[in-house]
Parts: C-alpha cells; sequence; structure tokens
C-alpha cells in the first residue's frame, strides 16, 4: 500500500503553513528534527530541502521511497527497519 509522506521541519514558515492545509488522516507527517525516519529518507534520496512530499510503498522487505526532484522522479530501495517517531 502506498503512503503519502510529507517531510518538515521545525521553524519552517512553509512546512508551518502547508501542516495546516494537509488532511492529516490522509497523509503522515515527519518531522526530520524529531525523526530519524525522515532524516534516513532524506539522506536515502539525496534531497535535503523541506517541505518535501514523499510517497512510500513496502515491497517484501523493501521500501521504496520516491520524489519529485525538479522534472523528474526519483525513487530508492531501502531495506525496511520499523517505525520513526512522527508528528
Amino acid at each position: 500500500m502506498k503512503e503519502t509522506l510529507v517531510i518538515v521541519a521545525e521553524g519552517c514558515p512553509y512546512c508551518e503553513e502547508l501542516k495546516k492545509k494537509l488532511p492529516k488522516d490522509k497523509v503522515k507527517i515527519l518531522d526530520v528534527t524529531k525523526s530519524l525516519e525522515a532524516a534516513k529518507i532524506l539522506q536515502s534520496l539525496q534531497v535535503y530541502r523541506v517541505p518535501l512530499l514523499v510517497t512510500s510503498e513496502k515491497k517484501g522487505d523493501m521500501i521504496e521511497y520516491c520524489v519529485l526532484d525538479e522534472e523528474n522522479v526519483k525513487c530508492v530501495e531501502t531495506k525496511s527497519e520499523g517505525e520513526g517517531e512522527t508528528q
């Protein structure tokens, strides 16, 4: 099942505005300053800006993360390690 994630950071005014407008029941919000999972996703994708919209899909013991990076969709697969902290 695909999941929609939004990675934000504490103190980011754009992130705060976006969080107010997101349907909390349909989007998982991860704060990179509080979530190791968010930091690992950014590192895996090699994208270091917030807010960032990411799709996540579990495939066996791997998780595929995809992000629209400039004009291309960029995807990486990482080993599933369980859940991180969320906000």
